[in-house]
C-alpha cells in the first residue's frame, strides 16, 4: 500500500510538472547566476580547473556555459541576471530571491594552516561567504564542497 501511495504521488508530481511546463507560466522569482562571464578573459589555473574539468573541457565550455544557464533559467523564472564569480560580493545577492553558484567566488579569507600547542597541524578552509550571509543559494556540483 505504501509503495502504491509513493507511486501515485510521483505520477501526480510528474504530471503537475508537465502541465506547468506546457502552460509556459514563469515562476515570479529573481535569480542571480554566478559563474564565469565569457565576455571576460578566461582565467588561468596552476593546478586544476574548476568543476574537476580538464583545461580543454573548461575552455570549450567557457564561452557557452553562462549564456546557456541564463537561457535555461529564463524559461522558468521572471528575472535572471548573471555576474562573474570573480566580481561577486555578498551584497550583489541582496536584490535576488536565490543565488546560483556555478563556480566558487573570490576568497574572503584564505585557507590557514597552523601548528597547535600540541604540535598537531590545524587546517581551516578558505571562507567564501560572510557569516551573516543568509540568502537562499544553490551550488552546482563541486562548488558546494569548495565554498
Amino acid at each position: 500500500m505504501r509503495s502504491l501511495i509513493i507511486l501515485f504521488a510521483s505520477v501526480a508530481l510528474f504530471c503537475t510538472g508537465q502541465l506547468f511546463a506546457q502552460n509556459g507560466a514563469k515562476v515570479k522569482m529573481k535569480v542571480l547566476f554566478v559563474g564565469y562571464d565569457p565576455s571576460k578573459p578566461a582565467p588561468e589555473f596552476n593546478r586544476s580547473y574548476p568543476g574537476m574539468m580538464s583545461k580543454e573541457q573548461f575552455l570549450e565550455e567557457y564561452p557557452v556555459r553562462m549564456p546557456a544557464f541564463k537561457a535555461l533559467l529564463g524559461q522558468y523564472f521572471t528575472e535572471v541576471s548573471t555576474i562573474d564569480c570573480r566580481d561577486w560580493k555578498a551584497t550583489d545577492s541582496d536584490d535576488f530571491d536565490v543565488t546560483i553558484f556555478d563556480f566558487k567566488t573570490q576568497e574572503l579569507e584564505p585557507a590557514k594552516r597552523e601548528k597547535g600547542e600540541n604540535g598537531e597541524m590545524k587546517y581551516q578552509s578558505p571562507r567564501f561567504l560572510p557569516d551573516n550571509f543568509s540568502k537562499p543559494v544553490v551550488f552546482i556540483a563541486s562548488t558546494a564542497s569548495e565554498m
